[in-house]
């Protein structure tokens, strides 16, 4: 889009403002490029005729709201994997020629790597950092910054809200109904065990949603997951939180025939979501883990040296760790002989009082 000639300063203030107007209108990832791209040019081209600060600025703002407005629009679109042309076809002019049926890259959306990655940085800022950011009062770095120091000053202040909490911790019902007892960003690591029928697949929404509220930046959500219901759990924590990594669970004594799916099942897969990133990759560890069977106080229950190991390397010292299936009482236990502090939910009374008693032991 060529700029439009403005002779003073006040024609060229009125020009972008009335871009911004066609910016909130846009409805393509392509289209707010191009209101980007104009914004750039309209900053060079107000520095060289020589317009003054408010002008220069003005522009840079433009620019700072279409580059959020891209990083949203990026998030929500599904994309190719790589650069290159992926076998693709190409036209008699050397362009690909991109499928209709194909999520595009960013490079047929004529983006780099670094144009998406600060734009989607700048998008998943707070309301209050993003407006600074947009305002020019800081840079996007800075900007990044301050909310992860504002987020982890909120944890450092205390993992529950109102301190609506039992003394035991352990809170009979289901968690859905009863979240609020925890504050929003004040959690370092969720550990859990939801049930594996497929039934209980219509829990990963919620609980998707549970730790994206309730962790902070930087936190970790650690569920076991059964094969059945494998995709369904990525499916609705995708839309919450940021995937990890997989992590194996080796099955040790008797393995379970699937007769349905004529398999013996010898492991079975954890997912590792993170809120934002990984608050420190320096804990280097294992992807594979085996605590033995442990079924002494729950027929689902897991090793307690499976919790006690994520729990030390993903939750500080300081850190609070939570449990929205809490079962036999394993995460509480292995929390407890870490000196961390921890909440538990569990919807069944009967149970919940098996793991105070194993906690009273």
């Amino acid at each position: 889009m060529d700029m439009p000639k403005a002779k003073t300063k006040t024609d060229s203030l009125a020009l972008l403002t009335q871009a911004e107007h066609l910016l909130a209108k846009a409805d393509t990832i392509q289209k707010v490029k191009e209101f980007k791209d104009l914004a750039l040019t309209a900053k060079d081209w107000a520095r060289r005729r020589g317009l003054g600060q408010e002008a220069i600025d003005h522009c840079e703002r433009y620019k700072r709201r279409a580059m959020v407005r891209l990083g949203d629009m990026l998030e929500k679109t599904p994309r190719a994997k790589g650069t290159d042309k992926g076998g693709r076809k190409s036209n008699l002019d050397g362009h690909r020629v991109l499928p209709s049926n194909a999520p595009p890259t960013y490079a047929d959306l004529g983006i780099t790597k670094r144009e998406a990655s600060e734009s989607k940085r700048a998008a998943k800022l707070g309301r209050k950092f993003k407006n600074k950011f947009i305002e020019l009062a800081c840079s996007l770095g800075q900007a990044v910054s301050e909310m992860r120091e504002h987020n982890r000053e909120r944890t450092r202040k205390g993992a529950i809200k109102n301190t609506v909490v039992t003394e035991t911790r352990i809170n009979v019902g289901d968690f859905r109904d009863h979240q609020d007892l925890i504050g929003d960003g004040t959690l370092s690591l969720i550990f859990t065990d939801p049930p594996y029928n497929k039934k209980a697949a219509d829990l990963y929404p919620a609980l998707g949603q549970f730790a994206s509220d309730k962790l902070a930046e930087g936190g970790s959500l650690i569920v076991y997951a059964a094969h059945i219901n494998f995709h369904a759990a990525m499916d609705a924590l995708n839309k919450h939180l940021r995937y990890w990594w997989i992590i194996c669970c080796l099955h040790q004594g008797k393995k379970a025939l699937m007769r349905e799916y004529g398999i013996r099942v010898g492991w079975k897969p954890v997912l590792w979501y993170v809120k934002q990133t990984r608050a420190t990759k320096q804990n280097i560890v294992e992807d594979v883990m085996s605590g033995g069977e442990e079924k002494g106080y729950h027929a689902w229950q897991q090793a307690e040296s499976e919790a006690a190991y994520w729990i030390e390397k993903l939750c500080p010292a300081d850190g609070i760790v939570c449990d929205p299936f809490l079962g036999g009482g394993t995460t509480a236990v292995a929390a407890e002989a870490l000196g961390r502090k921890w909440i538990g939910f569990e919807i069944n009374n009967d149970t919940a009082m098996i793991a105070q008693r194993r906690l009273d032991e």
